[in-house]
Formats: C-alpha cells, sequence, structure tokens
C-alpha cells in the first residue's frame, strides 16, 4: 500500500469526521479532533 494515498485518504476521512463533528457537537468538535489525530498519530 501506498503511504501518500493512505495518508491522503486519511486527511479526507479525518476532514469528513471533522465537519460532522462541528456540526452536530460543537462543544466536543475540539476533543474529538485531538482524539482523533492522537489516534491517528499512532496508527502511524
Amino acid at each position: 500500500m501506498n503511504g501518500r494515498t493512505a495518508s491522503s485518504e486519511g486527511r479526507f476521512f479525518f476532514a469528513v469526521l471533522r465537519r460532522i463533528a462541528t456540526r452536530k457537537f460543537k462543544k466536543t468538535s475540539l476533543m474529538l479532533e485531538m482524539h482523533c489525530e492522537a489516534y491517528y498519530n499512532w496508527i502511524l
């Protein structure tokens, strides 16, 4: 699997997730974003 493809797919996924989070949970969006960022970094 290409690293670039995986990272771009991950960025897209988290961009969508962040958009949904900001729309539905404005208060917890920052917390969710930090959690997803930590999880994404843990995967890599």
